[in-house]
């Protein structure tokens, strides 16, 4: 093949990869000033009648028009120059992108920062925003197929499973283009979705923030509810650790449909917090009553509007059901969250649980420096239950609620009162 001149233009000149579905070449363009370099992807259709293998070329050219109009609206989707049907082999020429893939960057053992996560997050998603405009599916999203260019390690999305996928469902309808680790249960079976890229994209994240090699990918455990068990591996914001558990859920309903969707939710991790320098306190409001208010009961919807909004700061923690208590303070440092409905600004803190439908949980926050005050919050962000003290000493804050699905809860502990700063003690048990 070295040397072969394809469709009288893009002489073959060496051989980059090799696997299943075909070869990749360096070529040349000879027909352009200076023959720049181009990559040549020959792909393999399954052997058949003549009727067969031009049924599988008019899936090919389906696709590779797809593909071709990607690469035309998005400058991070290398474009694609040519594709035609030679000897009864079909070729894609595309833009040669002179770098190496992700995988390279993801060394087993060396974890990324958490804001490096966040930013590979936005650079897949930006592209793949918009493929899924197009209604496209990417199908093999893999650090393999994610190229960073060597002049300025910008992002690109390279081979498109789609198109390795028509060549070879023809002759065998069962066919599924798919990379162990980063598809989903409904790709397993041929049924992809939009959101099948957005489990792959959050894997290649989690890889990334737990530093596990691919084997480890592959094995990691799931839960009574086939969801991936992978928090115990890293350090992370309760907010990312949504976003990802979100986009890698066993149901495909239950992730972000699109691509823009993710990045939404991405994006609105980099928004300068708010924060204020403490001002002198008001006078001090009518302390509300003692005792649990519990919204879903009481059928409360509470949002900015209604006055309760929370600026997450980004040193969350798990807080286990096991009632042994965490040590914490509240100071100027923390970020604040607000009660507009009060109109006042307080610190807070916030903490992760992780709980079963149907579980009973007590969690208790006390301090003899601050006025305590919880907060619960579901894995949407909705408030389930916030109390004031309990105790005559103010001393003590304290929720019990029946949880309503399995999952991970937000625990936010912060003050009753704009200002106050100190120590505290939080536990949690579930029954």
């Amino acid at each position: 093949m070295i040397g072969h001149l394809l469709d009288d233009r893009y002489q073959i000149t060496q051989e980059l990869a090799q696997g299943g579905f075909g070869k990749t070449y360096l070529a040349q363009d000879t027909k352009l000033p200076g023959h720049p370099n181009c990559l040549v992807k020959q792909l393999y259709p399954q052997k058949g009648d003549p009727a067969s293998l031009q049924k599988a070329f008019e899936l090919f050219e389906r696709e590779a028009k797809a593909l071709q109009n990607l690469g035309q609206k998005c400058d991070r989707i290398p474009r694609l120059l040519a594709y035609l049907q030679d000897n009864g082999e079909f070729y894609l020429v595309q833009d040669y992108i002179q770098g190496h893939t992700l995988l390279h960057k993801l060394l087993p053992g060396q974890p990324w920062q958490e804001d490096k996560v966040i930013q590979l997050l936005i650079d897949i998603l930006e592209p793949l925003e918009v493929v899924h405009q197009h209604k496209v599916i990417h199908r093999d999203i893999n650090p393999n197929n994610i190229m960073l260019r060597t002049v300025d390690s910008r992002l690109f999305l390279i081979d498109f499973g789609a198109v390795k996928e028509v060549v070879t469902q023809v002759s065998n309808p069962t066919s599924v283009i798919y990379t162990p680790g980063y598809a989903p249960p409904e790709q397993l079976i041929g049924k992809p979705e939009l959101s099948s890229d957005i489990y792959a994209v959050g894997i290649i994240a989690i890889q990334a923030l737990t530093g596990i090699s691919y084997s480890e990918l592959k094995q990691l455990p799931t839960d009574s509810n086939n969801e991936l068990v992978w928090q115990n591996q890293a350090k992370f914001s309760p907010a990312l650790g949504y976003i990802l558990e979100k986009m890698v859920r066993f149901n495909h309903q239950e992730r972000y449909a699109t691509a823009k969707e993710a990045l939404t939710a991405v994006k609105a991790l980099l928004e300068p917090a708010i924060t204020t320098q403490p001002s002198p306190p008001p006078p001090p409001p009518p302390k509300r009553p003692w005792g649990l208010i519990l919204l879903g009961i009481l059928g409360i919807s509470v949002g900015v509007g209604a006055g309760l909004f929370l600026i997450m700061n980004k040193s969350g923690q798990k807080l286990p059901l096991n009632g042994v208590a965490i040590e914490g303070s509240l100071t100027e440092g923390d970020r604040t969250y607000m009660d507009l409905a009060q109109n006042i600004n307080t610190y807070a803190d916030y903490y992760l649980i992780a709980g079963k439908q149907g579980q009973t949980v007590t969690i208790e926050m006390t301090s003899n420096q601050i006025d305590p005050y919880l907060v619960l919050r579901d894995r949407q962000g909705k408030e389930l239950a916030f109390n004031d003290d309990i105790s005559t000493q103010d001393s003590t804050a304290k929720i019990e609620i029946t949880l309503p699905e399995d999952g991970n809860y937000t625990v936010i502990a912060r003050s009753a009162e704009s200002g106050e700063s100190g120590n505290y003690r939080i536990s949690a048990v579930g029954d």
